[in-house]
């Protein structure tokens, strides 16, 4: 009935009570019109009666405190979320031609959007939707590629998600690494790689620690950890330039 259901009433008190108490409503009302001085008008009795019928009686529910509960399903179909990298650094030329590739993968995922449910959506400074028919528009132009805003707007959507696959070249230039909030979603997260995955040799200088104050001809202990990508078993100098 009116789309719901289950249509259900409790009340504090047994209904059997506010039964009789209608009656005794009813009756004490009746009681006090039938006699009336001056004489009135029937009409006018009845409708005098039915008033404080009606106002005793809405007395009466407060005291039974009725709840009316309305039950309701709604079926929410698997929205598989797909998020483009929409920032300038898929524009770099490494000889992958990035734009092309990214371009070919939205293509073939806009002929299987409707029976997969895909729902598409450009990031690079914040999220936005995206139609499939506006998928040729994306213009590679936002100035960051912040992949924490993904895993915000996720948190605040009110879809069923059953999965987040991401098109980024992965280089994150604004706002935290989100791995942990990917993980504690429970929520599958696929990527699809842009660009040249090849791992270049690289030496980094990840993290530094030191006293607050350093004073002049005092010896201090700095204690760095440096990463290194292809020079296993090599050794390298690091240099560190007083300012």
């Amino acid at each position: 009935m009116f789309g719901y259901e289950n249509i259900q009433l409790s009340m504090a008190y047994s209904a059997a009570y506010l039964v009789i108490a209608l009656l005794l409503i009813a009756l004490y009302s009746f009681y006090v019109y039938r006699f009336t001085i001056p004489q009135i008008d029937p009409y006018k009795k009845v409708l005098l009666v039915t008033l404080r019928v009606l106002a005793l009686l809405v007395l009466c529910l407060i005291l039974f405190e009725p709840i009316l509960n309305l039950s309701k399903k709604l079926t929410l179909e698997p929205s598989n979320l797909v998020f483009i990298d929409n920032s300038r650094s898929i524009q770099i030329d490494d000889g992958t031609d990035r734009t092309s590739n990214v371009k070919k993968v939205l293509n073939d995922f806009s002929a299987y959007s409707s029976e997969s449910n895909l729902s598409f959506n450009a990031f690079g400074n914040s999220v936005n939707d995206v139609s499939v028919d506006s998928l040729a528009e994306i213009n590679f132009s936002d100035g960051s590629t912040n992949l924490q805003e993904i895993f915000n707007f996720v948190k605040q959507s009110d879809r069923n998600i059953a999965s987040i696959t991401l098109i980024t070249d992965g280089v994150i230039t604004s706002g935290s690494n989100p791995y942990y909030d990917a993980i504690n979603l429970g929520i599958p997260v696929f990527t699809i790689g842009i660009g040249d995955t090849t791992q270049r040799k690289d030496v980094e200088l990840k993290k530094v620690l030191h006293n607050d104050f350093l004073y002049a001809e005092t010896p201090t202990i700095i204690i760095a950890t440096i990463s290194n990508k292809g020079f296993a078993g090599e050794s390298v100098t690091a240099s560190f330039i007083r300012r």
